[in-house]
């Protein structure tokens, strides 16, 4: 939803947003929130932050098969490379 109505700053743009709506009590433990934080820093290359938000989400979630999804992605997340996004070779996967 952010980043659809993010003029064009893009991902840096809506995450403001998205980051914005986190300093609302109501949303501060949805999951949904780290979510999509999480794929708004990973579209910017800021991998072990995405990674971060998305164990956060994680973290959160109530349904096993979102946990999983997400406990996956955070692992991915972490596994990019910063400058081009693209899994990083040579590096070993946390």
């Amino acid at each position: 939803m952010a980043l659809s109505q993010a003029p064009e700053g893009g991902a840096a743009e809506a995450q403001v947003r998205v980051d914005a709506l986190g300093a609302q009590a109501a949303v501060q433990r949805a999951p949904w929130r780290h979510s999509v934080r999480g794929d708004l820093l990973e579209r910017q290359h800021r991998g072990p932050e995405a990674a971060l938000a998305l164990e956060q989400a994680a973290a959160l979630s109530l349904n096993e098969r979102e946990h999983a999804l997400l406990t996956q992605r955070a692992l991915e997340a972490r596994s990019k490379d910063e400058e081009t996004g693209a899994p990083a070779r040579g590096r070993p996967r946390l």
